[in-house]
């Protein structure tokens, strides 16, 4: 609809983790609009700056999503050269409001807040719930605790992976907090943090 992408609140917006989703995304920081368009149609709604719209439908600006696109794909750049101890590109920075990233601890200090603000924004948060498959077991991830849509929970997920350069998170078996694993836990084996205690269990 001309600026803005419409979707209908009877559909489900509830996204899983998808191989492409992230990429997909960051290239709609110079996209057209038809892109916008087509991703919406893949990946569903990010539910941002949405407006209401006879018969229970929404409309997203482009330029919100846009903007967004932006945002991430100068924390992952910002991400990548800190992993090489280099503090960025200033255009990068300038993208989140940053006029001198100062030192490298500072770089790292500033990207830090900046990923915290953008998890409050995906509403992100561990869930805690009952899966009944496999005989049934307790279930610990991440996702967005309400709204509408989790698909920006899911971006902000894969883009947290990304910049920590890991496979994803797990739960330690001994002190039951949640850690950036060196490598792919196994299901079926008991899983330990770096923590002194843990390691000597």
């Amino acid at each position: 609809d001309g600026d803005y992408l419409v979707w209908t609140g009877n559909e489900n917006q509830t996204k899983k983790h998808g191989t492409g989703l992230l990429d997909e995304f960051l290239n709609l920081a110079d996209a057209d609009a038809g892109e916008f368009l087509r991703f919406g149609r893949k990946w569903g709604a990010l539910d941002v700056a949405r407006a209401p719209r006879p018969r229970l439908e929404f409309a997203e600006p482009i330029q919100a999503w846009r903007a967004l696109a932006l945002r991430m794909r100068a924390l992952y750049r910002i991400g990548a050269e800190l992993s090489f101890e280099r503090t960025g590109k200033a255009e990068d920075w300038a993208t989140l409001g940053v006029a001198d990233t100062g030192s490298l601890k500072e770089a790292r200090f500033g990207m830090m807040s900046d990923i915290r603000k953008l998890i409050t924004q995906a509403r992100l948060q561990p869930r805690f719930y009952w899966n009944p498959d496999e005989g049934g077991q307790w279930q610990i991830d991440l996702d967005a605790t309400h709204g509408r849509s989790n698909l920006l929970a899911m971006l902000t997920i894969q883009l947290l992976i990304r910049i920590a350069d890991k496979e994803g998170f797990a739960i330690c078996s001994i002190c039951h907090r949640s850690y950036v694993p060196k490598r792919r836990p196994t299901p079926t084996k008991r899983n330990y943090c770096d923590g002194a205690e843990c390691q000597r269990k």
